[in-house]
């Protein structure tokens, strides 16, 4: 594997730098926004990002699978599995906020293996290897040490349907917001995942997300000395909705917090 894992690693790297490209051709230029719900979008931006991506993967790698958010499925032969964003982040792309990314997961099986995720605002490549550790612009990062939740800056986000279920979201904020030092909203989970590999943050909770959103970003938190479970502490898992992840020192503090009280029991 380890071979096949550097290959992929070098492309997604190369390919999510020019797909940041590509995005940034049509930021602050966009001639239509379409609604998929009340508050999810997709661009010509997303399609034309995924459409580069898709091919660049199955010319280099034609029998590997590909899992990608605006549609694009591929069933492969050989045991890889690219799961892809091509623009984690699309409501702060529409208005111009400029936290958004290019997002690479990698499987080997079941397993994940390999993530990049690319801010093409401010250059930002964070990258994760199995067994390789995590990096930012090639330097190495590993999450911080902070050992209380009173002095730890927390990160969230909100699902699609968070118009139906928000009483009980705040419910789960407040508790964080009267035990965490801060919280921040930033509203592209690929960015959250990596400010917290990165120690940037200490922990980072959210419900609704999709396996696109998370195959990147958990790789470069547990190579980056992380820990990623289910948001009740239970073992993670892609195809779930919801993930909780920190420094390691913090979980079960967070875990606790955002819990209704008997939730974990």
């Amino acid at each position: 594997m380890t071979e096949g894992l550097v290959q992929r690693c070098d492309l997604a790297r190369r390919i999510a730098r020019e797909a940041g490209a590509i995005l940034m051709t049509y930021y602050g230029q966009l001639e239509r926004v379409e609604e998929k719900g009340d508050v999810d979008f997709v661009t010509e931006a997303d399609r034309s990002s995924e459409a580069f991506l898709v091919d660049a993967i199955h010319t280099t790698f034609p029998n590997d699978s590909i899992l990608a958010e605006e549609g694009t499925s591929r069933s492969g032969e050989s045991p890889w599995t690219w799961v892809i964003d091509p623009l984690d982040g699309t409501t702060n792309f529409v208005h111009t906020f400029p936290l958004f990314m290019v997002s690479l997961g990698l499987l080997h099986g079941d397993e994940r293996v390999g993530g990049v995720c690319y801010g093409p605002v401010y250059d930002d490549e964070f990258w994760a290897a199995k067994g390789q550790g995590s990096f930012h612009n090639n330097q190495r990062i590993h999450v911080s040490t902070t050992n209380q939740l009173s002095k730890a800056l927390l990160a969230t986000g909100f699902p699609y349907n968070r118009r139906e279920i928000v009483d009980e979201l705040l419910a789960s904020v407040r508790r964080v917001i009267c035990n965490a030092h801060g919280v921040r909203r930033c509203g592209a989970a690929a960015y959250d995942q990596c400010f917290l590999a990165s120690g940037r943050i200490d922990g980072f909770f959210e419900r609704g997300l999709q396996p696109w959103d998370l195959a990147a970003g958990t790789v470069i938190i547990e190579e980056a000395g992380g820990r990623v479970t289910a948001g009740d502490g239970s073992a993670f898992d892609l195809l779930g909705s919801d993930v909780l992840a920190s420094n390691g020192l913090i979980h079960d503090a967070i875990r606790d917090c955002i819990m209704e009280p008997g939730d974990s029991e």
